[in-house]
């Protein structure tokens, strides 16, 4: 009966069907949801359709069959079976659309069915429904071969019994979401969407599994977050999110997917690449999880890898520029950046600033002897020799051209410089991009703590935030993108 209510190509015959259908199921649909996608079970919750509303199915259908013939107008016997069928069905006082107690509307599904679908929890096509339809055409086979080798009776295990799409299977899914299909969707449908909370957990989970390609998702829960964050509320993982982005094996999407998710969790407005938009309140929660020293370090060790290469227009904007200056206490010298910098926009130039990178080999003691140390480098020559992972590399604080000084409390194997091994095992295509994002997360979480109440008296102790990128080697870092800014 389902597959004449589907594919009949007699009128009086699919409208039969889908009403025997309708009744040896009843409310128990759980048969459906292993036949056909679970993006159709919502249009069965809908409230029961007037008479016009039926009138307009019954004539759009009548046109058009799913095969695509056309039909002659009902005959006389067919549009009776259908004025008869209204009646029975009829509600004597209709409920009003809000009541969620309505019957299954088996009327609407079989219309729908007939029907395209590119929507994000729903994919319906020719290709979906010639795959319905070979599924229940071998079923119906299966049943009839084993009625003619057998005289007993037997029961159809329908429980067993499920429809696969192999079409459906090439897409990226997350529970009845297709991610591709939900990047392509607008941000009405996104904002509507009823289980938010459940649809960021589920993502979260395959970005756990997935530590090879986790682009669409991150992309995907980022969006959501973004519209959503007040339903979902506070992201207590950020930490995992830290470590991953640290992490010398992922992918430049997946770093540019972690820190457009970090700047969605502190609520910054990616409509305006430069501004924060304060007026998001995501809350402290979670900028208080950023307030560490691995947390600070990784987001200024992406704005140091901006000046890893040549600058084509500056980093900051003029507005952004002033704002940067908040980042820090007024304490701290000048030092030399660990970052190799470069002031040109040309890629062909070389960099303005001295080479300051030494290499040891990997079985030298530390600090190494003298006669092992080779250097210094420029990062772009540094990142262009094939390094052994365990090669002891080590910057140096410049006091000047000539007379470069070597930090030899600096040496660490290149495995464990997670910024700098991305430069030698991964070579990154746009590190302003990452620069900028991990500068928009550095200001915003400072704006959560002012160094001064609203009578203008400074505090003491001063934020933790400022205090944290005032000490240690960040201040270099955030010093280094002030001057950069400018070139």
């Amino acid at each position: 009966h389902f597959y004449e209510g589907v594919f009949g190509k007699v009128e009086g015959q699919r409208m039969l069907a889908r009403e025997l259908t309708g009744l040896w199921l009843g409310d128990n649909v759980s048969l459906l949801k292993r036949i056909i996608p679970n993006g159709f079970m919502a249009y069965m919750d809908m409230p029961p359709l007037s008479d016009m509303e039926l009138e307009n199915l019954d004539l759009e259908e009548s046109q058009q069959t799913p095969g695509g013939s056309l039909l002659a107008p009902s005959c006389a016997v067919t549009q009776r079976l259908r004025r008869r069928l209204r009646l029975t069905n009829r509600i004597p006082s209709p409920p009003s659309r809000s009541c969620s107690t309505f019957p299954p509307n088996f009327r609407i599904l079989f219309h729908v069915l007939t029907k395209n679908h590119a929507l994000p929890d729903l994919m319906w096509n020719n290709q979906t429904r010639c795959e319905l339809r070979m599924g229940l055409e071998q079923e119906l086979q299966a049943i009839d071969k084993h009625t003619t080798l057998t005289s007993r009776e037997f029961a159809w295990n329908h429980a067993s019994f499920i429809v696969h799409y192999p079409s459906l299977e090439r897409e990226v899914r997350v529970g009845s979401v297709y991610l591709r299909l939900w990047l392509q969707s607008g941000d009405a449908f996104v904002k509507q969407y009823q289980e938010p909370l459940r649809l960021f957990e589920l993502l979260f989970r395959r970005i756990l599994c997935d530590a090879t390609s986790p682009e669409t998702c991150l992309l995907c829960i980022e969006r959501l977050y973004r519209l959503h964050s007040h339903r979902i509320g506070v992201f207590p993982d950020i930490m995992f999110l830290i470590t991953r982005v640290r992490s010398a094996e992922a992918s430049e999407a997946a770093r540019v997917g972690i820190l457009r998710l970090l700047g969605a969790i502190l609520g910054i407005d990616r409509s305006r690449e430069d501004i924060l938009d304060d007026s998001v309140d995501v809350g402290m929660e979670n900028a208080e999880q950023l307030l560490n020293e691995e947390s600070m370090d990784t987001f200024c060790r992406f704005v140091a890898w901006g000046h890893a290469a040549p600058l084509s227009k500056p980093l900051l904007e003029p507005s952004a520029h002033s704002d940067l200056k908040a980042l820090t206490c007024d304490k701290g010298e000048l030092v030399e950046s660990t970052a190799d910098t470069s002031s040109s926009s040309s890629p062909s130039m070389t960099p303005s600033t001295p080479a300051v990178w030494y290499t040891a080999p990997p079985s030298s003691p530390i600090p190494p002897p003298s006669s092992s140390i080779s250097g210094p480098y420029h990062l772009s020559t540094l990142v262009s020799h094939s390094l052994h992972p365990q090669t002891l590399v080590s910057p140096s604080y410049v006091l000047s051209e000539e007379t470069p000084r070597i930090d030899t409390g600096q040496w660490h194997p290149l495995s464990t410089l997670w910024y700098l091994s991305w430069h030698h095992v991964k070579n990154c295509s746009a590190p302003t991009r990452l620069s900028l994002m991990a500068l928009q997360c550095l200001m915003k979480i400072v704006s959560f703590y002012p160094s001064v109440n609203t009578m203008g008296v400074p505090y003491y102790p001063p934020p933790t935030a400022k205090t944290l990128l005032s000490g240690g080697n960040l201040l270099n870092i955030v010093v280094q993108s002030l001057l950069i800014a400018d070139a």
